[in-house]
């Protein structure tokens, strides 16, 4: 492996915002802030210059980023009756969550211990572990 060696200083450069949003974020947003529950609207897969369809679930995406207005979501897979190989999503907004409850609804239905000892500390909670040796 060979090292860059033409290294150049630059000066007064801002450190962007840590949340540094793209239109396309702000456009989603704003798209999700205007539906009603039992609206529903159509994703299809992101075609890559290849031809492939991305791996990852757009729909899912949406869905989680949804929830930050306290909208519960549903996403659906669904097939082409003339060519099973093609799909899309339809995604339901099905429910508001009460800003008072959104957390305790992420905690509940999302909760992603960070670390061993946060995990180990859920199971002692839950009566899961009583005793552990290491």
């Amino acid at each position: 492996m060979s090292w860059q060696t033409d290294w150049k200083i630059d000066k007064g450069v801002k450190v962007p915002d840590f949340r540094n949003r793209t239109s396309k974020s702000v456009e989603m947003d704003k798209f999700l802030q205007t539906l009603e529950i039992g609206d529903s609207f159509v994703i299809h897969p992101k075609v890559n210059p290849d031809g492939t369809l991305t791996d990852y679930n757009t729909a899912q995406n949406i869905v989680t980023r949804a929830k930050r207005f306290g909208m519960k979501m549903t996403s659906r897979k669904i097939y082409s009756e003339e060519n099973p190989d093609e799909f899309h999503y339809r995604i339901w907004f099905i429910e508001k969550i009460d800003q008072k409850n959104l957390k305790v609804y992420l905690t509940k239905n999302h909760h992603q211990p960070r670390s061993t000892k946060n995990l180990l500390t859920i199971w002692l909670k839950a009566g899961c572990l009583t005793t552990f040796c290491f």
